[in-house]
């Protein structure tokens, strides 16, 4: 029983201290300042992004089916409705770049055992990683996923006593299961590193098996209770299904080729491969220098601290049978890279002591360009998209039958991509593995799931349909066919 009493008093006493600590809003509201300039342009463009054509335009949650029971109940909290969703933005963003700020610091005392602004300018990636600016864009999801991504790293605050962390893993990772799932890749990240700061640190082999078992611990029972007891079996576009023992090898091996592929064609002749190249290697340097064991061991343990951070940076997903490699899911490349910047402030080499302060600051500069790209390109994607089909629908209006059943086909899967949003992902490959060019969600946009019908079988997948009228213009060909089925057909971005 004082053994228990004892924790919670922990637990209470590090929550307080972490906020109440002297300096605390100078630092908060300076790493608030950072990501917010890096968000500028996302909010003011104020653009929808997939799901939010859907829930704007219905208002449902509709989080329920992934079992993101969390995110169902917030949602009603933070929009103050318990029937329908509410598009208050940027609430959302401003709400998430508070806890990406918490996340910042939480980090940086972790890695660093103090605050500094270096080192908070060095965490940015966490949240302006390539990958989060997705996360970021949804304008109801956003404040989920970045709870998802926060939630576990709060958790390393408590690791000085074990139980306490585990009770308080265990809380943050169902927080993070129950809202978006992807984040369980932050949890590995920082467990990861806190198995090679103990090394590094000169800790006894007993206590570092001590604190891996912990770990694992921690990790497989917050999945086993969220397993049996929270989620709901889900098998459509992507599924929770994970592989057999005779699967095992073969599909996680695929799964990684996968990531792989995404890593190497999100960076591949961008800025960010030589500073990434540079911010590992003075890690390397750091923890060797810093290192109080054996230089070569050092050298060893923080060797595969990066081979095994970069493998394990997908997360849980690795081991699903089917599943969706989008940008959002990669939380734990921000989380990886973020412990690899800050840790190398710890770099101080004669005459090079500057360097990892000025390779901080250029990777800070690069995100944030990164960012106003992406978002400069949604916006000019989006401005597109709704010329194009405003065109379409005008002609539309001529050719379908006054007060009759009708279907159409063709606006899915249209390729309506702007000039200027192609320009700018040869520049920025990640704005090309965003969901920016797929123009399925103006359906949405325009209320026309209310009257007509679009999902097999429909009136268009009907065989033996005969054409009747026929518009065609330089930008766009509509068909409509005995049946009433229409077709759009977008004439593609010619070069």
């Amino acid at each position: 029983m004082n053994l228990i009493l004892k924790n919670i008093i922990f637990i209470k006493f590090i929550f307080l201290h972490f906020f109440k600590q002297k300096d605390f809003l100078k630092y908060f509201f300076f790493i608030y300042t950072v990501y917010f300039l890096g968000y500028f342009a996302l909010m003011i463009n104020n653009i929808n992004y997939s799901d939010d054509y859907y829930r704007s335009a219905t208002g449902q949650f509709d989080f329920f089916l992934f079992s993101r029971y969390m995110s169902e109940y917030l949602s009603k909290f933070i929009y103050l409705s318990e029937h329908r969703n509410v598009l208050a933005s940027p609430l959302t963003h401003l709400l998430s770049i508070g806890l990406l700020s918490i996340g910042s610091m939480v980090l940086v005392k972790v890695i660093l055992k103090k605050y500094s602004k270096l080192g908070l300018i060095a965490s940015v990636i966490l949240g302006l990683s390539p990958y989060f600016l997705e996360n970021m864009s949804y304008k109801f999801d956003s404040i989920f996923m970045t709870i998802a991504l926060v939630a576990p790293i709060f958790s390393f605050l408590f690791l000085r006593r074990k139980l306490a962390f585990i009770f308080v893993s265990i809380l943050c990772m169902q927080l993070t299961l129950t809202t978006y799932q992807a984040g369980n890749s932050a949890f590995l990240m920082l467990s990861l590193f806190a198995v090679l700061d103990g090394i590094l640190a000169g800790r006894k082999p007993s206590q570092t098996l001590k604190l891996i078992g912990v770990l694992i611990f921690s990790y497989v029972c917050a999945f086993l209770i969220y397993r049996f007891f929270v989620m709901q079996t889900v098998d459509n576009y992507t599924s929770n299904e994970i592989f057999s023992l005779g699967q095992a090898y073969e599909g996680i091996k695929g799964n990684l080729e996968r990531v792989y592929e995404y890593y190497r064609f999100t960076f591949r002749k961008t800025v960010f491969v030589s500073i990434f190249i540079a911010g590992v290697l003075m890690f390397f340097l750091a923890a060797v220098k810093t290192a109080k064991i054996n230089k070569i061991l050092a050298a060893i343990f923080t060797i595969c601290f990066i081979v095994l951070g970069l493998l394990l940076s997908y997360g849980a997903y690795l081991i699903l049978v089917k599943q969706l490699f989008f940008s959002r899911m990669f939380m734990g490349a921000g989380v990886f890279l973020a412990i690899i910047f800050i840790f190398s402030l710890k770099f101080e080499v004669k005459f090079l002591s500057f360097l990892p302060k000025f390779v901080a600051c250029i990777l800070a500069y690069s995100l944030i360009v990164q960012s106003y790209a992406y978002a400069n390109a949604m916006k000019e994607q989006a401005q597109y998209a709704r010329y194009r089909v405003e065109l379409a629908l005008q002609d539309f209006n001529k050719i379908v039958p006054a007060g009759e059943k009708f279907g159409f086909n063709s606006i899915f899967g249209a390729d309506l991509r702007s000039p200027a949003a192609v320009t700018a992902a040869k520049t920025f490959p990640i704005i090309a593995q965003s969901d920016i060019f797929n123009i399925n969600w103006l359906y949405w946009a325009y209320d026309l799931h209310k009257w007509h019908e679009v999902w097999a079988p429909g009136l268009c997948m009907q065989e033996g349909k005969k054409e009747v009228k026929r518009i065609q213009t330089p930008l766009h060909t509509l068909i409509r066919y005995d049946n009433n089925c229409v077709s759009i057909i977008f004439t593609p971005l010619q070069g």
